[in-house]
């Protein structure tokens, strides 16, 4: 009878050692204020490493995001009526959906929303910028931005330069063609000169007789809105005698 008086509380309390560790084991607490036994440890580590995996998870809200593998690329000149293309990229995962939004300053271009866009003479002096956007089923998406540079005036080119038609003789009348221009739609304006005088301001001229000896000059320039002016000059035979 003693003996077993001896042994009941060691047994007791080996057995409060043991369910202690083990009900710390399933509660996933802390650090232990005690030693567990050896044999709560596989327990343990199986369900802190459950509790982590998941916690892993739920941190990234379930969804990995696109990611950009090679920035998109623009080409043109950024100026009135010269187009600017923006390249797709590359992205991870593969076939990801392009979208395209074009921007001056900080304001988005309305109906701008293709790789593609021709800048107008709204935005001349405006920082341009293109922003593309990958998106894919099952996947945060992914955005980059890229700087076109600040929009220039156009330029306008002669496609068929002005001639001086008629007969340069006295009495007769001399009439310049308006040739053709890109883009279409300008204004001309017309300058003859004999010399350094100038004779006339229309696109016809009536030649004097103290035109007689002398060729005479015609200057025409074209202009528009959001474009850099040009000149063409004509010039007729030598008024005869």
């Amino acid at each position: 009878m003693r003996h077993l008086r001896t042994v009941l509380p060691v047994l007791a309390t080996t057995v409060a050692v043991a369910l202690g560790g083990t009900a710390f084991a399933l509660a996933g607490a802390g650090p232990a204020t005690s030693a567990a036994p050896a044999s709560a440890g596989p327990a343990a580590a199986l369900l802190t490493g459950s509790y982590q995996a998941d916690f892993a998870r739920l941190s990234v809200g379930g969804k990995a995001r696109v990611s950009n593998k090679q920035v998109p690329q623009v080409s043109g000149k950024p100026r009135v009526g010269s187009t600017l293309t923006v390249t797709d990229g590359t992205w991870k995962p593969a076939q990801v959906k392009l979208s395209y939004a074009w921007f001056a300053g900080s304001k988005q271009i309305k109906g701008a929303s293709h790789a593609s866009y021709t800048p107008d003479v709204s935005v001349v002096g405006k920082e341009v910028t293109v922003q593309v956007t990958a998106t894919k089923q099952g996947y945060r998406p992914a955005t980059v931005d890229r700087k076109a540079g600040k929009v220039q005036a156009g330029a306008i080119k002669a496609v068929n330069d002005p001639e001086v038609r008629g007969t340069a003789a006295v009495g007769r009348t001399l009439q310049v063609t308006s040739g053709r221009w890109s883009p279409g739609d300008v204004t001309l304006d017309y300058v003859w000169t004999k010399g350094r005088t100038v004779v006339s301001k229309v696109q016809r001229y009536t030649v004097e007789r103290s035109d007689r000896g002398a060729k005479l000059r015609v200057e025409v320039t074209a202009s528009r809105a959001g474009y850099r002016s040009t000149s063409v000059v004509a010039t007729s035979d030598t008024v005869k005698r």
